[in-house]
């Protein structure tokens, strides 16, 4: 099996001709790298978005349980909250920016 041979000014020709080639054909180049972006566009979208769709997720079912002094406790706090909070709306509050 031969030895390929690789060393950079090869690599730098063909580099700058495939440049070259590139910017003479403009409208190919667009052409070929809109054709590249929808396909990695459309394999992100298959991955992504259609697989998961497809697939039927198991559904858990669990019995909730509450603890009911934690509820009374919890229903105390926001019924205590609630009242004080009606109560600062009938007072009055000297307002600073009101002109007398």
């Amino acid at each position: 099996m031969p030895k390929l041979k690789i060393n950079k000014e090869t690599i730098s020709k063909s580099f700058n001709s495939l440049i070259l080639f590139l910017a003479e054909e403009t409208f190919l180049t667009f052409i070929i790298l809109t054709f590249i972006i929808f396909f990695i566009s459309g394999i992100f979208f298959y991955f992504n978005a259609y697989l998961p769709s497809q697939e039927i997720p198991e559904v858990e079912v669990k019995m909730i349980s509450i603890d009911e002094d934690l509820y009374r406790s919890f229903v105390s706090v926001h019924l205590a909250r609630k009242e004080k909070f009606y109560s600062i709306s009938k007072q009055e509050v000297f307002d600073p920016f009101y002109s007398y």
